[in-house]
Formats: C-alpha cells, sequence, structure tokens
C-alpha cells in the first residue's frame, strides 16, 4: 500500500541525505475516544506496517526500530 512505500522510500531518502533520525507518529492519545472498530483496524494496520518495515530494516541494514509510548497499556492489544 501507499503509506508502505512512502515509508521505505523516506527511509532510503534518509540514509542518501545522512539523516540519522527520524520519528514517526502513529497513534496519539486522542485516537482512544474513536470507534471501538476503527482503533482495532489502525491496531492491525499498525501491526502489518511493522512486520514489513522490520523485514525492510532487516534487509537493507543499519536501520533501528524503537517504539515509544506506554507499552503497557492494556488498551493496547498483543502482537
Amino acid at each position: 500500500n501507499n503509506i508502505d512505500k512512502g515509508l521505505v522510500e523516506q527511509t532510503k531518502e534518509n540514509r542518501v541525505s545522512r539523516i540519522e533520525y527520524c520519528t514517526l507518529f502513529a497513534f496519539s492519545t486522542e485516537n482512544w475516544s474513536r470507534p471501538t472498530s476503527e482503533i482495532s483496524t489502525i491496531m492491525k494496520l499498525m501491526e502489518q506496517m511493522a512486520v514489513r518495515y522490520r523485514d525492510t530494516a532487516i534487509r537493507e541494514g543499519n536501520i533501528q526500530i524503537k517504539v515509544l509510548g506506554d507499552l503497557d497499556d492494556e488498551r493496547i492489544p498483543e502482537g
């Protein structure tokens, strides 16, 4: 999908431009007020993208992924 391609292309551009750090925001606390079905869909999409992006990071090398936020929040699904 276009988000995946954009993320991978941005990472490649960052490397070419020698940008060492890039912060991406995916889900803010305000999003918890969305309907449960929307939250579920967003979480599934983020998980799918994280797996694909991790695979790209491993293939490309020299890319670290750090997840920030309250990962102990019980509203966040296991995965």
